[in-house]
């Protein structure tokens, strides 16, 4: 593999954005940061989220753990297998999903398992889900 990878590297060409910045013409990279602030409802929902995605995280990463000892080493543990592990397409999507959820939920608190309504019926309009979400925070401010 080494031999390959010398080889190709003599002939072959990668062009990355400062070998063509001057065909491009891109503009500067600008980065704008905006922190927002939840509700005490948003708050709760994204706990909830967070508390799942974590569980399901660390079911995966025990799950692949003992995957990978089992892979690297038949008949006996060693803390060497831990090493020189890889991780599957299929067990890392197992693994980033989780966070995928957690990131949509920040986006919209429909998406996701454990939206406001249900999958099967009409999504909310941005109106219907202000005024739920004045609902709930009316009914957590009065206790």
């Amino acid at each position: 593999m080494e031999f390959a990878h010398k080889f190709f590297k003599e002939i072959m060409w990668r062009s990355s954005k400062l070998h063509v910045a001057d065909e491009l013409q891109l503009p500067p990279q600008e980065e704008r940061v905006s922190w927002l602030t939840f509700s005490a409802i948003e708050e709760h929902f994204y706990q909830r989220q967070h508390e799942t995605c974590v569980s399901y995280a660390r079911e995966v990463i025990e799950s692949l753990k003992d995957d990978i000892l089992k892979r690297n080493v038949p008949g006996s543990v060693s803390s060497d297998a831990l090493d020189d592990f890889f991780v599957t397409p299929n067990e890392a999507a197992k693994l980033l999903n989780s966070l995928l959820k957690l990131r949509q939920a920040c986006c919209h608190p429909q998406v996701g398992s454990s939206g406001l309504r249900s999958l099967q019926q009409s999504p909310m309009t941005m109106e219907e889900i202000l005024m739920v979400g004045q609902i709930l925070d009316a009914i957590w401010w009065s206790f």
